[in-house]
């Protein structure tokens, strides 16, 4: 009789740290009456901050400066192995993104403003082969190939800033959906230098500066799955149309050969410029992984996520060629890379 009622007390003690357990685990969300654990959000935080680090790459359709596999002056024996063209040597370089945001606990409703910079300097520089003529991949005024050698570099900044209205539907309760619509803003700066020296020792420089600014609507979808402990992955798509102004300048010089016994200046042989404006069109994609917990009996959540990023910016390059007629598009710009970060709601 004794040994039941200590299992009885036994069992209606556990049952009374399991219920408050579960009570300090769930809490009530006043809006709705529903339930949510320490892995969700809490509906009762309204402000949001997050920052995230970058590692990027920048490419850019259209940078090529000069090729080989041309039979020319260094082919005696008319032989003439295949060639390639060379473009800048593609880096990755570190850049950063912070963001703050507000709430609205009883819809669901959230504003989000966000501001990204990234900036990459690749470069690279070529010697005549052995096999074959090197030839400029441009056309250049009062200049003859073929080259000794080439140098190109290319100096690219982006700024962009994102402010986002969204809201959040519960699939079900491991899936979310989260539509959003805003306004997108972004000012591109680049700069294009390519260095030509031919076998008679004169020198050619060329000078590309593409100022672009663009502003439009935005729209985006992310999706959310929960997986387990905190975890959930997630995925994120947005386009963006956006007005924009591409400014184009081209200046290039002709630098005769010295022997050093006279000073000899520069001549510009090319000064051209351009503005236009147009519609650019944006594409971008994520995937990635997040963890959420909240912390200090829910007054505040904290998260970390790493996700891998792309961005398409269609015909942004228009740089000039001397034989056309303006400033045509030569091609997409790309953005991608790691965005690793973490965010704070209280």
């Amino acid at each position: 009789m004794k040994a039941n009622t200590r299992i009885a007390k036994f069992l209606i003690t556990l049952t009374s740290l399991c219920t408050m357990a579960s009570v300090n685990a769930y809490q009530a969300d006043p809006c709705y009456g529903s339930s949510y654990d320490s892995c969700c959000p809490s509906p009762n935080r309204c402000f949001f901050i997050d920052a995230d680090y970058i590692y990027w790459t920048a490419r850019q359709d259209g940078l090529k400066f000069a090729f080989s596999g041309v039979l020319g002056l260094n082919n005696p024996d008319d032989i003439c192995d295949c060639g390639r063209t060379h473009d800048v040597n593609w880096d990755w370089n570190s850049g950063f993104k912070v963001g703050a945001g507000v709430s609205n606990p009883c819809c669901d409703w959230e504003l989000y403003a966000n501001y990204t910079y990234y900036r990459s300097c690749p470069d690279n520089k070529v010697h005549d082969p052995e096999t074959s003529d090197l030839i400029s991949f441009w056309q250049l005024i009062d200049f003859e190939d073929p080259l000794d050698h080439a140098c190109g570099k290319w100096d690219f900044c982006f700024n962009n800033v994102d402010l986002l209205v969204s809201n959040e539907f519960c699939v079900n309760n491991c899936f979310t959906l989260r539509p959003s619509f805003g306004l997108k803003g972004s000012w591109i700066d680049q700069d294009f230098d390519v260095f030509f020296v031919n076998f008679v020792g004169d020198a050619y420089k060329m000078h590309h500066k593409q100022c672009f600014w663009g502003v439009g609507p935005k729209f985006g979808l992310t999706a959310a799955a929960s997986l387990w402990d905190c975890f959930s992955v997630y995925g994120n798509m947005g386009t963006s149309l956006l007005w924009s102004d591409f400014e184009n300048k081209r200046n290039d010089f002709v630098i005769p050969f010295s022997d050093g016994s006279e000073e000899l200046e520069k001549i510009k042989t090319l000064c051209v410029k351009d503005c236009m404006y147009h519609v650019q069109p944006v594409l971008e994609t994520s995937l990635g992984i997040r963890w959420y917990t909240d912390i200090c009996c829910g007054d505040y959540g904290f998260w970390v996520k790493v996700a891998w990023e792309q961005q398409l910016w269609f015909d942004h390059n228009r740089h000039f060629h001397a034989d056309h007629g303006e400033g045509h598009a030569h091609g997409n710009l790309y953005l991608q890379g790691v965005t690793a970060g973490a965010g704070f709601s209280f």
